[in-house]
């Protein structure tokens, strides 16, 4: 593998029980990306090549990293998230067309030489997630993510990069600093909710974090040219998608230990037709040991609970992952971008067959109603107030440990409708 690593759910049934409400309104009842993020990064759709990073710049407050454990994180943290402060007076923002200081943006890059590699790569599988889709924490998702668009659109759906699709303007609030998280605010409402009503007998996101406690499956990042410091203006990173932990053969899944020495597998579909990682920034940087960076476009997330696989695809990503300060550990990490809306409909239309939830239980089909409907933002990330939102925005919070890369195999099969003649169409 050495060859790799160089390179408002709104219930509106008329006469349902629940009544008609937004999820947003339900739930009251009830209970840091555009290119020029990476504004002095070396990519030409970032910046132009002779643009300085500031001496000054805002950072990304986040856990204590010499708190980070020895051992496994069994439990996501209770707020994995990152804290926007100001830059100091008379800086310059990394992003100039963005100057609002009060939305989550990712941190600038260090003003330094590009320090000699040292070391092998590091490989960090993830090993908690929290993606806004668990009962048992119903405003998860207020917290997770980075503001996507310099805009913090509040309850009245003010102000937006785009025209909603829905008559509720709850639906494409931002959670806390202007953070964009569609997915985890409504998709992730709408699988809490059948959760809620026994419509799915599991907790999706607790399954998901046993799949990976256990080794059965995960994402990873692999950290290359890098100087060992706190600091580094420019590093590579890809990301991978993977099956779980098997022997050095692919042939046979065996359990996680999380000692760094577990062989994480990687999925063909990560790779490129040469056995090269497909999802790569070679402009990354590390500043106060966070890797910022993003990916290309199609970046998949595998998101497996109870019975199926929910399979995401990121557009306009950007990661900012931090490091402990020994780098065995992100102690705290978030992987942002948008979700075109038709694919995400025929994605949540897949899984729901698969979890046995059909397009003719009024539930679901007032849920994938709503959905339709849930986007918030512009999968270019163009302000465009004239024209309708065609995407949705996500925002995943993880932690990772050191891992090593295995043997590549093929990505898993989804799994059989459990509906009788629905397919994956819930239309």
């Amino acid at each position: 593998m050495a060859a790799v690593l160089r390179t408002g759910y709104a219930l509106r049934v008329a006469g349902a029980a629940v009544g008609a409400c937004s999820l947003a309104a339900w739930f009251a009842t009830c209970a840091e990306y555009d290119s020029s993020l990476l504004a002095y990064s070396h990519r030409s759709d970032a910046a132009t090549q002779d643009t300085a990073p500031p001496e000054d710049v805002p950072s990304l407050d986040g856990p204590d990293a010499d708190d980070a454990p020895d051992d496994a994180v069994a439990e996501p943290p209770a707020d994995t998230t990152v804290d926007v402060t100001e830059a100091e007076s008379g800086s310059v923002p990394c992003d100039p067309s963005c100057t609002d200081p009060t939305v989550l943006r990712p941190p600038c890059p260090p003003d330094m030489p590009d320090p000699p590699t040292q070391g092998e790569p590091l490989v960090f599988a993830v090993h908690t997630v929290r993606a806004g889709m668990s009962k048992a924490k119903m405003n998860d998702w207020n917290s997770i993510g980075i503001d996507l668009d310099c805009l913090w659109t509040k309850q009245d759906g003010t102000p937006s990069m785009c025209k909603s699709p829905s008559a509720d303007p709850s639906v494409v609030q931002d959670g806390d600093l202007g953070r964009d998280n569609s997915f985890a605010h409504n998709v992730g409402g709408a699988i809490r909710l059948m959760e809620m009503f026994g419509l799915l007998s599991y907790d999706v996101e607790e399954d998901f974090n046993t799949s990976i406690d256990q080794g059965h499956s995960s994402m990873l990042f692999a950290l290359e040219n890098f100087g060992g410091g706190t600091d580094d203006p420019q590093v590579l990173v890809s990301f991978y998608t993977s099956r779980g932990t098997y022997d050095s053969t692919g042939t046979t899944p065996v359990p996680a230990l999380w000692d760094g020495n577990d062989l994480w597998t990687i999925v063909r579909d990560s790779l490129t037709p040469t056995n090269q990682p497909k999802y790569v920034d070679d402009t990354a940087y590390v500043t106060n040991n966070r890797i910022v960076g993003h990916l290309p476009d199609g970046v998949p997330l595998r998101i497996t609970g109870g019975d199926g696989v929910l399979d995401l695809s990121l557009t306009n990503s950007v990661f900012v992952l931090e490091m402990s300060s020994d780098h065995e550990h992100i102690v705290s990490g978030v992987l942002a971008g948008v979700w075109y809306t038709p694919a995400a409909m025929s994605a949540i239309d897949s899984y729901a067959a698969q979890a046995g939830v059909c397009a003719d239980q009024p539930m679901y089909a007032a849920a994938r109603d709503v959905l339709a409907k849930a986007s918030d933002i512009r999968l270019d990330l163009k302000p465009a107030p004239t024209l309708e939102c065609n995407a949705m925005s996500i925002g995943i919070a993880f932690t990772c440990d050191r891992a090593k890369l295995g043997a590549v195999i093929d990505p898993p099969l989804p799994s059989p409708s459990k509906c009788v003649d629905a397919g994956t169409d819930a239309n």
